[in-house]
């Protein structure tokens, strides 16, 4: 735009000097219209009214012809910032001038003819300009709307890895952590149990840390283990809890039920991570899981004995409750937790459609 402007002011002033005139007034004159080529700077609907202007004063002073060429010249300018009206207003009042000042007998039309060419041709490069302007910033707009994109999914990956291995390896962890606690215990056959715990713990954590790794680096890998599945993380639940001196109750139907994939994979997260907040968090005694599966929604509930504090060994991050909640809300389910009749109860509600039976 700077450089249209630039062209256009010392296109005026040569044809100023060209024109040869000894009138001062006019020469001021021609010298105003040029510099209403920086108007274009700021406000092309303001110019281009200055140029119409100069163009129908240009008349009265017998500059006419002079200013038509500066009218002309504008052409480009006014293509490549004015608006649509705007340009044709202009072409409008360029091709009156033009036929009028043809008209005039001191006149040759060809040079008449000639300016209307230099206008459309500087026209032609403005709309040029103007395209070429509108796939750049187009250009521009659809990259900084990929970067976003961009962005977004590097900060969604971050979090869903971070949320794997918090669902994956925070429960394992916890379990190690509180057996640990056993390992200088007098009875020598509970160290022993806990150093089995620890070793199968440690090595089904390496198992979830495998696969996670696997799943981020072959975007065709599964997407949960296979052993993460809500019937043995049921059975893992109770021997992990009755290890620790809790008495576990599992209640289920009386058959299996085969779930959809995503809430199986859900429910078996869950489950997990509300085995570790009583190994945090509950107290010794009585802890019931009961999952219940009709035609309509699946439930779980996990019932625990309130502790009196908390385990300062076993450090909480306070995620899992508001993952539950969302993973819940995500499959369209109900999520409630907290203290109720002297323990505390998670319960989860899934909606679904038909389930298909599978007999144990």
């Amino acid at each position: 735009m700077l450089v249209a402007v630039a062209i256009g002011i010392v296109a005026g002033v040569v044809v100023t000097i060209v024109g040869g005139t000894d009138d001062l007034g006019a020469s001021l004159f021609e010298i105003a219209v040029t510099a209403a080529f920086v108007l274009f700077l700021w406000s092309p609907f303001a110019a281009t009214l200055l140029l119409g202007a100069a163009l129908t004063i240009s008349f009265f002073f017998g500059l006419a012809d002079v200013t038509l060429l500066a009218f002309a010249i504008a052409a480009g300018c006014v293509t490549r910032t004015g608006s649509a009206a705007l340009v044709i207003s202009y072409a409008s009042v360029l091709v009156v001038a033009a036929a009028a000042i043809g008209q005039d007998a001191a006149t040759t039309p060809g040079i008449v003819a000639g300016y209307v060419l230099v206008a459309a041709a500087l026209g032609g490069v403005g709309l040029a300009l103007r395209a070429a302007y509108a796939r750049g910033r187009r250009l521009d707009e659809a990259l900084a709307e990929a970067a976003d994109r961009e962005h977004e999914a590097i900060v969604a990956d971050r979090r869903r890895i971070a949320g794997d291995l918090h669902d994956s390896i925070a429960h394992d962890l916890t379990v190690i952590a509180l057996h640990s606690q056993l390992l200088d215990e007098a009875d020598a056959s509970l160290r022993r149990a806990s150093e089995e715990t620890i070793r199968r713990t440690a090595l089904d954590a390496l198992r979830d840390l495998r696969h996670v790794i696997e799943t981020e680096s072959d975007a065709f890998a599964p997407s949960s283990p296979s052993q993460d599945s809500l019937w043995t993380t049921l059975e893992e639940a109770r021997r992990i809890l009755k290890s620790v001196g809790h008495d576990v109750t599992v209640t289920v139907p009386d058959s299996r039920t085969l779930l959809r994939p995503d809430i199986d994979l859900a429910l078996a997260r869950m489950l997990r991570e509300s085995v570790t907040n009583v190994l945090k968090h509950g107290g010794r005694g009585r802890v019931d899981l009961a999952f219940d599966a009709r035609q309509d929604q699946v439930t779980l509930v996990v019932r625990s004995s309130l502790a009196g504090a908390r385990r300062r060994v076993l450090p909480s991050g306070g995620t899992g409750l508001a993952r539950m909640r969302q993973r819940v809300l995500d499959l369209g389910g109900h999520f409630d937790a907290g203290p109720q009749d002297g323990a505390w109860r998670l319960a989860i509600h899934i909606p679904l459609g038909a389930l298909a039976p599978k007999k144990r």
